[in-house]
């Protein structure tokens, strides 16, 4: 009686252990496939702080082209103005000549 009881523990005990182990193993599956999927994700997000730069980049370019073209606008309606004021001017003038 004795002897089967303690035959029963260690059949018990075998089991557990190789469940344990099981699960072990199973676990480091887990935590190897997550390191994994943890160097991918930091590589994507290095890229995408490698594009975000470059995209700051190209706005910070795109912001002085605006602001250069701005200007000129402003040039080119200050000149249109005062061509506008002499011609009217000058129709003026004329008209008042005649």
């Amino acid at each position: 009686m004795l002897q089967r009881k303690l035959a029963e523990l260690e059949d018990d005990s075998r089991l557990k252990e190789r469940d344990y182990l099981e699960q072990l193993a199973e676990s480091a599956a887990i935590s190897k496939k997550q390191k994994e999927e943890l160097r991918g994700m930091a590589a994507k997000l290095e890229a995408v702080d490698e594009d975000l730069a470059e995209n700051k980049l190209k706005l910070s370019a795109a912001e002085g082209r605006i602001a250069g073209l701005e200007n000129e606008i402003v040039k080119v309606e200050g000149k249109f103005s005062a061509t506008f004021v002499k011609a009217t001017l000058l129709v003026f003038a004329k008209s008042q000549n005649s």
